[in-house]
């Protein structure tokens, strides 16, 4: 991918020496039989950029994202057919993957689109008078060191994205403000949340997007306070598995409301080779869906052919997954862009470009940066920035021209390293205190909060965290501070190795995020303990946290080595179980079954016997029982539950596990075995269910409860106190499960558990189940064609679910 935002000059593209696309630049695929090419509807015309002007003596490189387009227009041109088509609403949905190796141009090239817009084409085949068709490029990355500290970061990080180019808008399109404010609303509302939340750019920004106008809603209806917590519909209670669907549901609801003619959306994802599987299956849901709206999907992700780094097995295996998952797209017309390296005489067109140079001027130098780079558009930035840096290539004042010593060149390129040596060598470098200002930005992530990393990078308890003890003595470290700080961040983003955006910084390429990281001299994993640390101290550790998923983890990257005692294990333990509520709450089930598994890890058998500890050995143990149940593995969900019932001190610290267990059953389609166990499991708390009754037992069920309903006024049922009693919380949400599991196993005991729940509701008041108690008990009533006591019950039940309709 490219460190800067995209520019092709005007210059380039009429270009006296340009030539065709080399065919080992790169090569376009479709996953199915390509669809029929409509005649093109638009011209793609270039937007003005500021410096189009400046066409006086070049003393500086060409921009980098420049050179890594160089020798692609072929692609770009086919970027721009797919992009009109997914403009189209009558047609198939798009999407393109971008793959090549590490600085080919993936990100440069899907970032282009941003740079152009859609003309209506006219008969004679120019543009006419009509405004153009608007779209807007949004992207987000995985992170190859930090998948942890935000649930679905991509998807958030292009949201967010959106909602600054909108905001910035505000004054012109009236249109795009209030599509993205429809957006956000219903089940979008989800998406606002998890962006609140966020340590990502603007969040501040985002924050104010709608909470205002909730705030106002909340005052004008106090049952929405009653609504929110009754029904915990953002809280743990809800079920993982629903929690992911509902995320599902919350992206294509914004896309659908977003994604209009008027303003459409380029979605573009990088860096797929490090995805996560929730971020992964999120997105297979979002392609999956079959109205998406004007909507292109972008991905990009690195072959790794030949890569040695320590972590490219797992990113082989990802881009294996990738593969595997480009084939699950049903409902989508897929396109794959391969990118290669460029060959010589391409490079050298580049080299000449770069100096305002005619090719055959400057042959020895482009044979010889060709030859250390082997036409790597990046490396061959790096590769020239060196050569500058060095000097072996400066502008002479009094000639107006550039000016090389080729000695000096050929000591640069002969190094016998490979092709990042020239990123290492800027980064060694740095002055210290730049240099620490990088490696510390390199541990947190590829984007950074500013604020957190002016925390950081200040503390005196973390000054030697990246630094060498001989640098802190003779001083060659300025003290922490704040004026120390913006310093260090001036020089990195003139070096290009930083980049602001919005409240963060990030790096330019995910190349220079991994060789600034690869040279930190000291232990890496004591320096992610010492940060987990220090997050915690300084933000807490608990849900309200901001950086609390970061400090896990920080803390949890140390590795067991970093865990020195009793004390730090158990600190860690409580860390992950706080962690993994506020994943579950965020709806990322995969993340709250990693920080689950690194609390399990640490409990030892004697904490079993530990007063102090047993109850959150147990509840570790108990949650993640439950996360790997939902996601499918049941291996995992059976080791757990095996521990519990083995461990437990007495029966009702295993209810959890038998209903978990029970679930694992009725996922098996084995109802029998499903139904005993939650049957046992309800009894321990006291609610004694007949596993298999009669139908005359259950018609008497019915109307027992029905009596009891008709005592009760409507307003008497709508103000039900809340259950306090916890073992009476746990039994309505077992048997609003085994009513959902009995349905095709015995409908009998269905009907017993709807009386129940609602007989529950009626003696200890409403929860979260109430409005599904009331309303399947009203399907009850319905059956024995009750109807105007169904039709009662089940206003009842939708007032308790929307108490403001």
């Amino acid at each position: 991918g490219s460190p800067d935002s995209i520019e092709t000059s005007a210059e380039h593209q009429a270009s006296p020496h340009k030539t065709p696309a080399p065919t080992m630049s790169g090569s376009i695929s479709t996953k199915v039989t390509k669809q029929e090419e409509a005649k093109p509807r638009f011209v793609w015309k270039r937007k003005r950029r500021q410096d189009d002007d400046n066409s006086t003596g070049q003393k500086k490189l060409t921009s980098l994202s420049s050179n890594l387009l160089f020798g692609r227009e072929q692609e770009v041109q086919e970027l721009q057919r797919i992009c009109e088509i997914a403009m189209d609403q009558d047609q198939p949905r798009q999407a393109c993957f971008v793959h090549g190796p590490s600085g080919s141009g993936k990100t440069a090239l899907c970032r282009e689109l941003g740079q152009w817009t859609m003309a209506p084409k006219g008969d004679d085949g120019n543009s006419t008078a009509a405004p153009p068709q608007k779209f807007y490029l949004v992207e987000g990355k995985f992170d190859q060191y930090d998948s942890h500290s935000m649930p679905y970061a991509p998807i958030i990080q292009s949201l967010q994205s959106l909602k600054a180019q909108v905001d910035a808008e505000k004054d012109t399109n009236a249109s795009a403000v209030e599509a993205l404010q429809r957006a956000f609303q219903d089940e979008g509302n989800l998406l606002f949340e998890l962006m609140k939340h966020s340590t990502m750019p603007d969040d501040e920004s985002v924050h104010s997007v709608v909470v205002e106008e909730e705030e106002e809603e909340a005052e004008d209806h106090p049952t929405m306070n009653r609504r929110d917590s009754s029904l915990s519909r953002r809280g743990s209670d809800m079920n993982l598995m629903m929690a992911s669907k509902r995320m599902g549901m919350a992206v294509n609801h914004f896309l659908r409301e977003f994604g209009t003619p008027e303003h459409g959306l380029v979605i573009f994802i990088d860096d797929f080779q490090w995805s996560d599987p929730s971020t992964l299956d999120l997105i297979l849901t979002i392609l999956n869906e079959t109205n998406n709206g004007c909507c292109l999907f972008l991905g990009g992700f690195r072959d790794l052919d030949g890569e040695d780094n320590d972590d490219t097995d797992d990113a082989c295996r990802n881009v294996h997954d990738i593969e595997e998952f480009i084939g699950q797209l049903d409902n989508t017309h897929v396109a794959k862009i391969c990118l290669n390296n460029l060959d010589e005489s391409t490079v050298a067109e580049l080299v000449a470009k770069s100096y305002n140079l005619q090719p055959q001027e400057c042959a020895q130098v482009s044979a010889a940066v060709y030859g250390r780079t082997l036409g790597n558009p990046f490396y061959v930035q790096q590769c020239l920035d060196t050569l500058q840096r060095t000097k072996a290539i400066e502008f002479n004042l009094l000639e107006g021209r550039w000016k090389w010593d080729m000695k000096q060149i050929l000591a640069n390129t002969s190094v016998a390293e490979n092709v990042a040596y020239y990123v290492v060598q800027k980064i060694k470098s740095m002055p210290p205190h730049v240099l620490r200002l990088i490696q510390l930005a390199s541990c947190l992530g590829f984007f950074v909060d500013m604020t957190l990393l002016e925390k950081v990078y200040t503390s005196p308890i973390l000054l030697s965290l990246v630094s060498e003890g001989d640098q802190i003595e003779s001083n060659k470290i300025d003290s922490p501070s704040a004026s120390t700080f913006e310093k260090a961040v001036l020089v990195a983003e003139e070096e290009r190795l930083l980049e602001k955006v919005g409240r963060a910084l990030k790096f330019p390429h995910d190349r220079i995020h991994q060789a600034t990281y690869e040279q930190i001299q000291g232990d890496c994993r004591m320096i992610h303990y010492e940060l987990g640390c220090f997050l915690c101290e300084v933000y807490g550790e608990t849900s309200k946290s901001p950086f609390i998923l970061l400090a896990a983890a920080q803390m949890n990257r140390g590795g067991c080595e970093c865990v020195t005692s009793d004390s730090v294990r158990l600190h860690l333990m409580r860390l992950n179980l706080e962690a993994s509520h506020v994943a579950q709450k965020r709806s990322a089930g995969g993340l709250a079954g990693e920080l689950l598994s690194k609390g399990v890890d640490l409990v030892k058998e004697e904490d079993w016997m530990n007063n102090d500890v047993y109850s959150l050995a147990l509840e570790l143990h108990k949650l993640l029982a439950d996360t790997k149940a939902t996601m499918g593995e049941f291996e995992k969900s059976n080791t757990c539950i095996s521990t519990v019932l083995e461990r437990a001190r007495q029966p009702e610290d295993t209810v959890d596990v038998l209903a978990v267990k029970g679930r694992i059953f009725n996922f098996q389609l084995d109802d029998q075995n499903c139904i005993d166990l939650y049957c046992k499991a309800l009894e321990i708390i006291g609610i004694k269910m007949i596993p298999n009754p009669s139908w005359a037992r259950a018609r008497l069920e019915i109307l027992k409860t029905l009596r009891q309903t008709r005592g009760w006024s409507d307003n008497e049922l709508l103000s039900l106190t809340p259950i306090v009693d916890k073992k009476i919380k746990k039994a309505m949400k077992l048997l609003t499960q085994l009513t959902m599991f009995s349905f095709g196993g015995c409908q009998p005991l269905m009907v017993s558990c709807s009386c129940k729940l609602a007989q529950l509701s009626l003696k200890y008041g409403s929860c979260a189940q109430t409005a599904f108690a009331f309303s399947s008990f009203a399907s009850c009533v319905g059956a024995m064609e009750r109807l105007q006591d169904s039709h009662r019950l089940s206003d009842i039940a939708i007032e308790f679910f929307y108490p403001d309709r």
